[in-house]
């Protein structure tokens, strides 16, 4: 377990997130060290947690789940906290982390400031440097200690911060664009907790509806116990016979059921079957009704359709369960265009028959927007791949134009690293398998397209 100590920028200094405590209550609410009084920014606090307009109940699968959130000094106003606080709960739903309040049980400091918006951007904010400066006491008070501490500002933030605190030797100055690469960067594991409330949760839950449940029943059974025997006796006596009803069976005559051809045990063992791999997603399977294809890289990409009557919300923010519908290749390498209007998500099923082998999933976003999810370890291209891997991307729910996407599977037999530098920039996969190729790696490509 490692344990965490977060800190907010604020230009009054930095403000520690002390405690998260899950409850069962009408809405979430900020404290300052356990007191009674909700702080002013407890309204702005509880839209950022609900479902609807804030993210963490929608990205954490808490849904209706409140929080109770104990910081260390006072925030005012702005939207400066929403980075550090989305951090907190990403550390607190993650079986191996945990937050602390004391700075000495910590392993690892953050100190982060920004803001975020409905698809985990993360914004720049005002007075960095201020913050910085404000935040000299707790910077040399750590200088003395050997803790890792990592600072995490937006990666649209402009260059010329600067401040004259020095930084000891463990500290990390990271720029994000989006909020969960901050997570793999901190190596803190994104976690989902899709059957209701945490154990946190249910921990707020009073027993007292269980002593009513026993009180009631050992009163009935009391009751049945104290009964006089002559009004058993008399209730026994009023018994009434049923009477059996009279069946009269006419002659009916019998017709001879359907004959039904008998398959042959040779017929069965003649009969070639062709094996499908039935990928998941969030542990459901996906009904492609066909086989993943027969190639050493093997992707099936399937659309996260709402059931007949309902929207795309009560897939993401409810409980009901998606119709998958398999998107096929009339032309190899370019998957069947469809209209966008009523897909929730797009998953990515992804296999390699080949043992032994390294897989990186290389994602680029042509035209439209997406809701980006964090890729599996096993499709980065460092650690070693084992078993199908599933990752599934969202899509808004307002989107005019095209949604046009390439999506690139690599294959090698060692981890990749240092060859996908290539990809950040705008690629010509046809001249790019050639040069992957020469390196032992292979590639599959695919392009699809969306419309409005």
């Amino acid at each position: 377990m490692k344990n965490y100590s977060v800190f907010l920028a604020t230009t009054g200094g930095p403000v520690q997130i002390q405690r998260l405590t899950h409850e069962i209550a009408p809405n979430s609410t900020m404290c300052i060290g356990g007191s009674l009084e909700s702080l002013p920014i407890s309204n702005s606090y509880h839209d950022f947690i609900k479902l609807g307009t804030g993210v963490i109940n929608r990205e954490f699968g808490l849904k209706e789940t409140s929080i109770r959130a104990d910081v260390s000094g006072q925030i005012d106003t702005g939207n400066s906290w929403q980075l550090a606080f989305y951090l907190a709960h990403a550390i607190d739903a993650d079986q191996n982390s945990s937050i602390t309040g004391d700075i000495d049980k910590a392993d690892h400091i953050i100190w982060a400031t920004g803001t975020i918006d409905y698809d985990l951007n993360v914004g720049p904010v005002d007075y960095v440097s201020q913050k910085l400066e404000k935040s000299t006491e707790l910077i040399q008070k750590l200088s003395t200690k050997t803790k890792e501490m990592t600072i995490i500002i937006s990666d649209d933030q402009p260059e010329t911060i600067s401040w004259s605190t020095p930084l000891f030797a463990n500290t990390t100055i990271i720029k994000v664009a989006n909020a969960d690469d901050a997570l793999d960067k901190l190596s803190i594991v994104k976690t989902r907790v899709e059957d209701g409330p945490t154990e946190k949760a249910k921990q707020g839950k009073k027993s007292w509806p269980l002593f009513l449940f026993i009180f009631c029943f050992m009163a009935a059974v009391g009751s049945l116990i104290w009964v006089k025997p002559e009004l058993i006796s008399s209730y026994s006596k009023k018994e009434t016979p049923i009477e059996k009803p009279t069946t009269v069976i006419k002659n009916v005559k019998k017709k001879k059921p359907p004959t039904i051809q008998k398959t042959t045990q040779s017929k069965i063992n003649n009969k070639k079957e062709t094996p499908i791999v039935t990928p998941t997603v969030n542990n459901i399977v996906i009904n492609t009704s066909k086989p993943l294809p027969k190639k050493n890289i093997q992707v099936v990409i399937s659309a996260h359709t709402p059931q007949i009557g309902h929207s795309c919300k009560s897939i993401t923010f409810g409980d009901k369960k998606p119709v998958f519908r398999y998107l096929g290749q009339k032309i190899p390498g370019t998957i069947d265009q469809i209209s966008h209007k009523k897909v929730c998500k797009l998953s990515f099923s992804i296999n390699e028959t080949r043992k032994n082998r390294y897989l990186y999933l290389h994602f680029s976003l042509i035209s439209g927007r997406i809701i980006r999810a964090r890729v599996p370890k096993q499709l980065k291209g460092l650690n070693l791949f084992t078993s199908l891997q599933t990752w599934t991307i969202e899509l808004p729910t307002k989107q005019s134009g095209d949604l046009e996407y390439s999506v690139a599977i690599l294959s090698s037999t060692k981890p990749i690293s240092e060859e996908v530098k290539v990809l950040k920039k705008p690629i010509d996969w046809t001249v790019a398998k050639k040069t992957f190729a020469s390196q032992n790696i292979d590639v599959l490509s695919l392009y699809h397209k969306l419309t409005p």
